[in-house]
């Protein structure tokens, strides 16, 4: 689970599509999450919470301190 971050602006990904391997330019390798991460899947950035995933495939921005949460 996660907080969705809305708004009226769109990401502007470095291509367009996902190229060969069909998949979204957000979307790279395995990598860890941290509790407090805003994830970007897709166009949705989601700031990813005590019962949202801890590992997956896409870009991670930055994490919000501990101490802000």
């Amino acid at each position: 689970m996660g907080i969705r971050l809305e708004s009226n602006q769109s990401i502007d990904w470095a291509r367009n599509t996902g190229g060969d391997g069909g998949s979204h330019p957000s979307n790279i390798l395995d990598n860890a999450y941290a509790l407090g991460t805003i994830n970007v899947n897709g166009d949705t950035p989601v700031i990813l919470t005590n019962e949202g995933p801890d590992m997956g495939g896409y870009v991670c921005l930055c994490t919000v301190a501990t101490g802000e949460r």
